[in-house]
């Protein structure tokens, strides 16, 4: 029995009986004048009840979180910017690009508050030097690949087309060549999380990425703008003279895979020249123009290569046929390349159609 009352007594230390409710206290307030009304509330003394303390214009759930969220990027920008300043160290601004920027929900930010044009505003500079010329490169392309409108501005693709006019190969006198290679590494690792179909991991230049950028642009993805400034910029010289470049190729390699990656090379650089053409004469008359009517020259090489593909792997595909009626292996090598062919022709045609439309 001793137990048992001792048990108890324990037990009433930690399982307390719940205080009893505050006294409530009806209070109606009686009107003055005529035109108000009876107001009946309840109200309790402060001495009947414990201390407590009354938060007004609480917000929702949802709204603090908003909130927080625009803040933490508002914090997360003011120091991306800060680290850009031209007067800041290289490998800060190098840091800061490659730290931030490298996240897709950071990225997604940047656009919904329209802060890219002005990271690249910061970045005007960034031709100076190699290392920080390859990171805004980089971030040029990560962007492209988000599949969103990119939101450039004139001065954000005047920067694109300088750093596509800067040397392939960096100066040793103005870099180190291991922090350069850190900085490389980091860049192919980023482009592996992103669609990368026609980027090669193994050669990342500054070059190559602000051209790969470039192409992937339209006129639908950058604005009505992007027709004519791309012109005045010197954007089309350069697609142009990769279009040569490709076709040339075309009349070198004799293994399919070269062969297929110069036809998609040709055909990604026509489709962006078809953009800009559509019901635009400043450009139909300027690609007419460019270098003795380079783009119609090497648009004319291409389909007689186009031709010589179609009337080769037709053969090929015939002989396979009479020899061994299971062909399986071999068709879809030849269709691999004929579908290449294919989008390069239409690509050609397109560009063809809109330089002679009333020319």
């Amino acid at each position: 029995i001793v137990a048992v009352k001792e048990a108890a007594q324990k037990d009433e230390g930690v399982f307390k009986a719940p205080p009893p409710p505050p006294r409530v206290i009806k209070m109606v307030t009686i009107p003055t004048q005529p035109y108000q009304d009876i107001v009946t509330a309840l109200k309790c003394r402060k001495e009947d009840k414990e201390l407590y303390t009354v938060v007004q214009h609480v917000k929702h759930f949802n709204d603090v979180v908003e909130f927080g969220e625009n803040q933490e990027f508002t914090d997360d920008i003011e120091y991306l910017l800060s680290g850009l300043k031209c007067s800041q160290p290289l490998n800060t601004r190098c840091l800061s690009l490659a730290s931030k920027c490298a996240m897709p929900s950071f990225r997604m930010h940047l656009r919904a508050h329209g802060m890219v044009a002005m990271v690249f505003k910061t970045l005007d500079d960034a031709q100076k030097n190699q290392n920080l010329a390859l990171c805004t490169a980089a971030l040029m392309y990560i962007l492209s690949r988000d599949r969103l409108n990119m939101d450039l501005d004139r001065a954000s693709l005047d920067l694109m087309i300088r750093l596509l006019e800067m040397d392939q190969e960096p100066c040793s006198r103005q870099l180190n060549e291991k922090e350069m290679k850190k900085i490389k590494e980091k860049i192919r690792k980023l482009c592996e999380t992103v669609h990368n179909r026609h980027l090669d991991l193994e050669n990342i230049t500054t070059g190559h990425l602000a051209m790969e950028t470039l192409l992937s642009l339209t006129s639908k993805r950058a604005g009505d703008w992007f027709k004519e400034e791309l012109r005045l910029l010197g954007g089309l010289d350069h697609i142009v003279d990769k279009v040569k470049e490709c076709v040339e190729q075309l009349g070198e390699n004799e293994e399919q895979d070269k062969l297929v990656a110069s036809l998609w090379g040709a055909e990604r650089c026509l489709r962006v020249l078809e953009s800009v053409t559509v019901h635009n004469p400043e450009n139909q008359g300027y690609l007419i123009a460019y270098k003795d009517s380079q783009l119609i020259i090497s648009s004319a090489m291409a389909l007689r290569h186009c031709e010589q593909l179609i009337t080769r792997y037709n053969r090929e595909d015939n002989k396979v046929c009479m020899a061994n009626s299971n062909s399986l292996p071999h068709y879809n090598a030849s269709s691999h390349t004929g579908k290449a062919v294919e989008d390069c022709m239409r690509a050609i045609f397109g560009v063809l159609l809109n330089l002679t439309n009333d020319n």
